[in-house]
């Protein structure tokens, strides 16, 4: 049997936080309890040894190390440690990010942190950004924080800013950037699918970025073979299989 890490999940409580995504009625089907015990269900009898929780965009109004904190709580309860790791968010740009990001700390669970950057002006989705948080000088000086607490970053972007994050990062060598969902590759439009494919080329000639290969029904609703598995297969000759984040890679947490 293959051993796996699920290296990317979201538990849901609603009873406990209000998360603003949910409001969508695109997402209807996950106003639930989704934690623990639902995880464990799902996975069966597999072989799952660890697993990473990556913020769920619980309200941004709310102390985001109160996610944390229940998180370590489920992972302080029962034999099986789940998750394993986390992913919490802060706000970067805030000026008191630093006590935000010690606040974290202080739950061995947390190891990185994800604030959504794909922005789009006319988006109307609450996890969306309106505004480009990696033009914003307040962000850039937060992410260089997290060098200072250990912490790794998860990036999510569209792929047409793949090379402006490739650009920035490679000024931040004490901070493991993590690019999500493969960049989010536009498997419709053959020309920004060129503008990805350099983006990646960029970012991967940084030595301390690694890709999560995860989001693919992003990528493709559908979950078609046929877009998916030529996407897969160049997103891991570009990185090489050593810095691809599958459900078995364990080389880009400090577990």
């Amino acid at each position: 049997m293959v051993t796996i890490i699920d290296t990317h999940h979201h538990f849901i409580d609603p009873e406990r936080f209000h998360y603003p995504l949910l409001d969508d009625d695109t997402f209807a089907v996950l106003r639930q309890l989704y934690a623990q015990n639902e995880f464990l269900a799902d996975i069966g009898d597999l072989d799952v040894v660890g697993s990473v929780h990556v913020q769920a965009e619980v309200d941004h109004a709310t102390d985001p190390v109160l996610e944390t904190a229940w998180l370590q709580s489920l992972a302080d309860a029962g034999e099986q440690r789940v998750p394993s790791a986390a992913v919490g968010y802060a706000d970067l740009r805030r000026p008191d990010v630093e006590d935000t990001l010690e606040s974290h700390c202080q739950y061995p669970v947390l190891k990185g942190i994800r604030q959504e950057a794909w922005f789009d002006p006319k988006s109307e989705r609450s996890d969306i950004p309106r505004d480009n948080l990696l033009e914003d000088e307040r962000w850039r000086d937060g992410y260089r924080a997290l060098g200072r607490f250990g912490l790794s970053f998860d990036m999510l972007v569209w792929g047409w800013q793949i090379t402006e994050v490739a650009r920035f990062v490679a000024t931040v060598p004490d901070v493991p950037i993590i690019l999500e969902h493969m960049g989010m590759p536009p498997a419709d439009d053959a020309a920004a699918l060129q503008i990805w494919r350099s983006g990646m080329r960029d970012l991967a000639a940084v030595d301390h970025a690694a890709v999560k290969i995860s989001g693919l029904g992003q990528v493709d609703p559908l979950w078609s073979t046929g877009t998916l598995r030529d996407l897969v297969l160049e997103t891991i000759d570009i990185f090489g299989v050593e810095r691809c984040i599958s459900e078995a890679t364990t080389r880009w947490r400090n577990w």
